[in-house]
């Protein structure tokens, strides 16, 4: 069984995979490379703030963990952001 914190970082890692997949995805790529070096572009332009949120936000969300004895949290998820203000 995965540990909490193990759960957490990905919903935040998988934050950033949603924000790069909306931006690369604005227009089709034309091919495979075209969508790789869309992919690297992208993640080179995350704003530092955003990813410096997102680590502000893992011990909030830990502790939402917590406060529901590691059951159903994600109803809660929204309330702690990773996004910009």
């Amino acid at each position: 069984m995965l540990n909490n914190s193990y759960i957490n970082n990905i919903y935040v890692i998988q934050y950033f995979i949603g924000y790069i997949k909306d931006r690369v995805y604005q227009t089709v790529p034309r091919d495979i490379e075209e969508l790789k070096q869309r992919i690297r572009d992208e993640f080179q332009r995350i704003p530092q703030d955003m990813i410096e949120r997102a680590c502000r936000s893992v011990p909030e969300r830990l502790e939402i963990i917590v406060q529901n004895n590691g059951g159903h949290y994600f109803k809660y998820w929204n309330a702690v952001s990773c996004q910009a203000k």
